[in-house]
């Protein structure tokens, strides 16, 4: 399973609400924006390479960071990145699990951070995949 998520800009770990806070817009709005053309192909280019060494045993897994996942909870709104993964697997015929579709919980229950999953939350995502897996 090859796992795609937004490269962890903010790499220093820090306490303090307000940095946990910026964090989240950051996330937030980098999922609301297109992903640059460069980086895009070089992700596309990766999934088809990999894809090759797998053929129908392959899936691409998309997790979000709390933000994401706590702004839909509550609009249901469409990401550009989700939306965007989910034509090019469809496109490619590589199998898509968009784990956002399926969380059961709240956000303080399974992230340790603004984007790190706790236990549950490991557990959630696993459930996931294993509820998803074509065999």
């Amino acid at each position: 399973i090859f796992k795609i998520k937004i490269i962890d800009f903010f790499s220093q770990k820090q306490n303090k609400k307000e940095d946990i806070a910026k964090k989240d817009n950051w996330y937030l709005k980098k999922h609301k924006t297109k992903v640059p053309k460069q980086i895009w192909n070089e992700w596309t280019s990766s999934i088809l390479e990999l894809k090759q060494y797998h053929k129908d045993n392959f899936y691409v897994v998309l997790t979000v960071p709390r933000s994401i996942y706590k702004e839909n909870r509550k609009t249901k709104h469409i990401y550009w990145l989700n939306q965007e993964l989910k034509l090019f697997c469809i496109q490619n015929n590589i199998k898509f699990i968009d784990t956002l579709e399926h969380i059961r919980y709240t956000d303080s229950e399974i992230y340790i951070d603004y984007i790190h999953f706790n236990n549950k939350g490991h557990k959630e995502i696993s459930r996931i995949i294993k509820e998803n897996l074509v065999l």
